[in-house]
């Protein structure tokens, strides 16, 4: 496992549908195919460049996408292209996939749903207003 400066310890860790290891460091995103490990920072904020980066989160769901949650917002792994594409912009604090497929997200203090089947992002109303999420 590589130590660069921008390691700070695994923060989440997936295995993609070809068999590699996506890995990330809090300033840093890294996959190894077996053989070799490779940060993939420039990949990740390619978007935006000139900012700062923080990544989260890793999942991959039943259909073999890869999301990345990110300071900038969430990310998922276009293999045809081997780059990321911005799926919902702001700061993701937490993803996870449920058991109906469904990518649900923490942005701010709004839950989003991101339905894969209809490629369509919704924010979830049925937390009480007098809920904050920490």
């Amino acid at each position: 496992m590589p130590e660069t400066s921008y390691y700070g310890g695994i923060q989440s860790i997936t295995k993609d549908s070809l068999g590699r290891i996506w890995y990330t460091g809090p300033d840093a995103v890294f996959m190894y195919d077996g053989n070799s490990f490779y940060q993939l920072n420039e990949l990740a904020s390619k978007s935006n460049p000139k900012v700062k980066w923080a990544y989260g989160s890793l999942v991959t769901d039943k259909k073999g996408g890869l999301f990345l949650a990110t300071n900038h917002g969430l990310l998922k792994f276009n293999y045809g292209q081997f780059n990321f594409d911005l799926i919902l912009p702001g700061k993701i604090r937490s993803i996870c996939v449920h058991d109906d497929g469904n990518l649900y997200m923490l942005s701010g203090e709004s839950l989003f749903i991101y339905d894969r089947e209809k490629r369509f992002l919704k924010k979830s109303s049925f937390l009480p207003a007098s809920i904050s999420i920490m």
